[in-house]
């Protein structure tokens, strides 16, 4: 990639100085930095088979931060997924999470408390439900394992934007 770039093209992007990604306010933080309490970067190991790009597998990792930098030990993380030796290709992806989880909650599904997210024992039968409760309870109320993240509400003619909603899950409880 460097030799395909011009001499005057080089010029020109070191003209701009260098800068630190997420100093600006928007921007929510050096990567790596504790945001609002809680770490939200993270780092996405893949290895990918060389002739014919297919994805090996993947880890997520938490970053690495020493003196400000951010740190990858691709021989420890590789041999970590149990590669020891072979032909491959790695990359590190980094991400900062926005919005929404992954994490998987249970979320009421009675009248009048619907979406609500319930934190107290239960069980899943023989037919796959998640009920609350032990299985000798009378009064079992089924529940429903929700992700908390976003939906895709709509896309547009163009497949260029996208309107996101939220699920219905209170946790004002």
């Amino acid at each position: 990639m460097a030799s395909q770039i011009s001499e005057r093209d080089k010029q020109l992007l070191r003209a701009g100085g260098e800068t630190t990604p997420g100093t600006k306010s928007y921007e929510g933080g050096i990567f790596g930095s504790v945001n609002g309490g809680g770490l939200t970067d993270f780092v996405i190991l893949k290895i990918v088979e060389p002739s014919t790009n297919r994805l090996i597998t993947s880890k997520r990792l938490d970053p690495l931060i020493i003196q400000n930098n951010i740190i990858v030990k691709p021989g420890i993380d590789i041999r970590d997924l149990g590669f020891a030796s072979g032909r491959f290709n790695f990359t590190y992806e980094f991400y900062r999470q926005l919005a929404g989880s992954d994490e998987a909650t249970l979320v009421r599904t009675d009248t009048g408390r619907n979406g609500d997210i319930y934190d107290g024992p239960y069980y899943i039968n023989n037919k796959g439900l998640y009920l609350s409760g032990g299985p000798n309870q009378p009064d079992r109320m089924e529940l429903k394992p929700m992700r908390l993240n976003y939906e895709v509400g709509a896309i547009s003619n163009s497949r260029a934007e996208i309107k996101i909603r939220m699920k219905n899950i209170n946790d004002d409880v």
